[in-house]
């Protein structure tokens, strides 16, 4: 089974106009310290979002369509159609926040799965003696077949991956907004 790194389209932007501090007053966060820790911890932000609304980036503000799936930080942002195909699937591995983008409904995805690592494909990675990240990464198969989207306690947890019936659903329906990357430690 195949496993992916989900990345943005390269020269894309990100498609609302949402900064981390007014996502951190939607959720009541004054300090900063969930949204710093949220993606570590998994918490789940569900009882304190409600629906907020934003604007388009500046660069979408006269696009005539939008990305089905793109990034908004560490979490997916989803058109209404994209979580409507992809709810059955995502159900059950992270929550689906709405929020409303100039009258268009939207969902942020936050992802609240880890993935097993398979420690013993996993080589950790040092300098001058000091870990310095991961020479190369793998998941346990049985694992991660059944977990669509997922993170990485190893790689760490802002970074998310995909396994082959994620992709199978986005390819499926023509969706657009992410590049699936099979070389998992490749960041650009």
């Amino acid at each position: 089974m195949n496993v992916y790194r989900l990345k943005s389209i390269i020269n894309s932007y990100e498609v609302i106009d949402l900064d981390i501090f007014e996502f951190a007053e939607i959720i009541g966060d004054e300090d900063l310290s969930l949204v710093r820790s949220q993606p570590r911890t998994n918490e789940s932000l569900l009882n304190t979002w409600g629906t907020p609304s934003c604007s388009f980036s500046k660069e979408y503000k006269q696009a005539e369509r939008y990305p089905d799936i793109s990034f908004w930080g560490t979490y997916l942002l989803m058109s209404a159609d994209a979580k409507r195909a992809m709810y059955e699937l995502l159900n059950g591995f992270g929550e689906f926040l709405p929020i409303k983008v100039e009258g268009c409904e939207f969902y942020l995805f936050n992802c609240l799965t880890f993935g097993l690592e398979d420690k013993q494909l996993c080589i950790l990675k040092y300098s001058e003696g000091i870990e310095d990240g991961l020479e190369s990464l793998a998941f346990n198969s049985e694992d991660v077949q059944s977990k669509p989207v997922f993170k990485s306690k190893l790689q760490g947890s802002r970074t998310l991956f995909a396994n082959e019936k994620f992709k199978q659903c986005y390819d499926s329906n023509n969706f657009s907004g992410l590049r699936f990357d099979t070389e998992l430690l490749n960041i650009f």
